[in-house]
């Protein structure tokens, strides 16, 4: 039996090698907070540990909300449910070749406990995060091998406001390293379609016969005003065929009515990419929304509570394709991610999940 015999909630805040500027300012650290278990089993001890990493701007709470919501967590000594590894591996083998939802570890946690939690999801994604690496080094496996529905996918990184040479520079590096640039986009109408242009002069690489792209406004434009962005980006003759995804265009407080509108406008001008929902999308009712208005969801582990909210969505969707993003976590919350974009079968689209968290912190980081 295994049993929780500690429990400890830190929280710091990391320093960024320079700052990364995008539509709602410009960040210099990322507050963080990390969870750690421990937990004994017939006499052995092991640990888990947890990472909350969310862009607190982009959320109704923040890093104290989380810390506050942790630190009152009563899990000492809580038993964990009893489940066979094997037997576990058995039923998602079957499961997986059937399109049906996969069977997670079991938590120390009630149903109760579990929804308290969920007001703030990124303290919800570190705990869970944590009990799950806790069983999963006390039985000496990786939890990978009880989900994994693929092996690899294609990296987008994020790519902040910047000057015209340093766009172009940091396009054509990671067009050689077979990731996708996510452009951040989001200054305004004028500053985005010069952006663009740059984008589209990008010549020391063939463009846009053979790479792809995205682009993430972060929620900076209301209905009428990306329809307009929209309207000058095509009067320009500048060509989106090369961004497979379009994410957030849309203010977060925007119906997906709104958005539907936005998808046909696009297609009007013979744009057939994926419109990708991020910060419109929290619940289970959102993501109802969002796909019958024919769009696409960012299943970002830290904004939904971590793997198990992201499945109750695909249950909920039809398992509706979309993406794993990030939220510049470091290597405990980037391993948690992986274990996510690899074990959604749906999560076909490039993700930021894929790229490795050493792109941001490095050294002691």
């Amino acid at each position: 039996m295994l049993y929780v015999t500690g429990y400890e909630v830190m929280m710091l805040a990391i320093d960024l090698s320079s700052p990364f500027r995008l539509a709602f300012g410009e960040l210099y650290c990322l507050p963080r907070v990390i969870v750690r278990l421990n937990g004994e089993n017939q006499g052995v001890t092991f640990d888990g540990i947890g990472e909350a990493a969310i862009d607190f701007p982009f959320v109704g709470y923040d890093p104290w909300d989380v810390y506050w919501c942790l630190s009152q967590i009563e899990i000492l000594g809580r038993s964990y449910p009893e489940a066979d590894p094997k037997e576990l591996f058995e039923i998602n083998q079957k499961r997986q070749l059937e399109g049906v939802t996969l069977e997670l570890p079991p938590l120390p946690l009630t149903k109760t406990e579990l929804n308290n939690i969920l007001q703030y999801p990124a303290a919800l994604t570190a705990l869970t995060m944590a009990c799950d690496d806790l069983w999963g080094k006390t039985h000496g496996i990786s939890l990978a091998d009880l989900t994994l529905a693929k092996e690899s996918g294609q990296p987008m990184v994020s790519v902040g406001f910047s000057n015209s040479t340093d766009l172009k520079n940091t396009v054509c590096q990671l067009f050689q390293r077979g990731a996708i640039p996510k452009i951040k986009l989001g200054q305004g109408v004028d500053q985005d379609t010069e952006c663009l242009k740059i984008i589209n002069s990008v010549q020391t690489i063939p463009f846009p016969a053979k790479h792809h792209l995205s682009a993430d406004f972060n929620g900076a434009y209301k209905l009428g005003e990306f329809l307009g962005f929209v309207e000058k980006v095509w009067s320009e003759g500048i060509n989106l065929s090369a961004f497979l995804t379009l994410e957030q265009p849309l203010v977060p407080e925007a119906t997906f009515v709104d958005w539907s509108k936005v998808k046909d406008r696009l297609s009007d001008f013979g744009w057939s990419g994926n419109l990708v929902a991020d910060e419109s999308v929290i619940t289970v009712t959102d993501a109802i929304e969002c796909v019958r208005n024919g769009c696409h969801i960012n299943y970002k582990m830290q904004k939904l509570g971590g793997l198990r909210e992201a499945l109750k969505i695909l249950r909920a969707t039809g398992r509706t394709v979309g993406m794993v993003g990030g939220t510049f976590p470091t290597a405990i919350g980037r391993a948690y991610d992986l274990w996510a974009v690899a074990s959604l079968p749906q999560a076909t689209l490039p993700s930021d999940s894929w790229e490795p968290s050493t792109d941001w912190f490095s050294g002691p980081r």
